[in-house]
């Protein structure tokens, strides 16, 4: 990838430098609101808005490239379960205009309730006095960015290394 290549997010505008893993037809990149750390977004290349818009090959590479990652996520992160979620429209929780999906690698005892993952506050809900927080949460998405990069490009050149989970 170009370091000079940029992708579409429905409104927003992607860097290349963001973007770990492109297939043909799907692209992903590190969560800028992680609810837990590891939570990836698989998105198509297309802007699409709603998950029926997409055409059948589209589908077919979206969900072979989320089945890849979330392999992968799952191992590094020692998780032994995920949770992989599309919000399709508004009513949803649909924020950006742009199906992708959320590859969230899940432990036992990471919420109080299972399903309260879904009542936790986004980065936007962070008052003031959480600014150091923000600055952690930035470093540690830049620092996973590049592990993920490296490790993708690991499993590239050597897909059948042993050692790939052990990488990072």
């Amino acid at each position: 990838m170009s370091t000079m290549a940029t992708f579409r997010f429905g409104q927003h505008i992607v860097k290349s430098s963001a973007v770990f893993l492109k297939t043909e037809l799907s692209f992903a990149l590190v969560n800028r609101k992680p609810v837990v750390p590891g939570h990836v977004l698989v998105c198509p290349l297309r802007v699409v808005e709603r998950f029926r818009d997409l055409r059948p090959d589209e589908v077919a590479d979206l969900f072979m490239t989320t089945q890849r990652i979330a392999d992968v996520i799952e191992k590094h992160f020692q998780a032994s379960s995920l949770t992989i979620a599309i919000q399709d429209g508004p009513e949803a929780g649909q924020t950006v205009k742009h199906v992708h999906v959320h590859v969230l690698p899940r432990k036992a005892g990471d919420f109080d309730k299972n399903d309260s993952i879904y009542d936790e506050p986004g980065v936007e809900d962070l008052q003031m006095e959480d600014i150091n927080k923000l600055i952690n949460v930035l470093i540690y998405l830049f620092d996973r960015l590049l592990k993920y990069r490296f490790l993708f490009m690991y499993a590239l050149l050597f897909p059948s290394s042993v050692n790939l989970y052990n990488l990072l």
